[in-house]
């Protein structure tokens, strides 16, 4: 019945009663626009099934690195990894990679760099590190 009505409007008149009507009220052609989800909603989920299988239930030993060793030898060092030893409940083993000669200078720091990470962590979390020599996966 609309329909009907519609034919015997000139063709003219009724593309200009379209363009100056509200869309809303006489439908859009075009589909509604969404807007994406936004990624950094996923992203803690995601992090956190990554740092766990690396032994980082928390990833602040590695955002706060260069605070806890400081910027020297961070620029050398970086944690791989924490895991627990079986058996032992109360200290982890943190491995670090280290590049060249700094793991000298790591291992001779150790009993400072452990203080300094249970004392950020606020316990005992790390009993001792396990010193990897190699190359950086990130630049710094």
């Amino acid at each position: 019945m609309a329909q009907d009505k519609l034919k015997d409007v000139p063709v003219h008149l009724l593309t200009r009663r379209i363009l100056n009507s509200d869309r809303a009220s006489f439908g859009s052609t075009r589909p509604a626009r969404t807007t994406p989800p936004r990624v950094g909603r996923y992203v803690p989920k995601i992090a956190k099934v990554a740092f766990k299988k690396y032994g980082f239930a928390e990833p602040h030993i590695l955002n706060y690195w260069t605070d806890i060793v400081g910027n020297k030898l961070a620029k050398f060092a970086e944690p791989v990894k924490m895991s627990r030893i079986r058996g032992n409940d109360e200290a982890a083993v943190l491995t670090i990679r280290v590049y060249g000669p700094a793991a000298l200078e790591l291992q001779h720091r150790e009993p400072q760099i452990l203080q300094r990470i249970n004392i950020y962590y606020g316990y005992r979390a790390v009993g001792r590190l396990r010193i990897i020599q190699g190359a950086r996966d990130r630049a710094r």
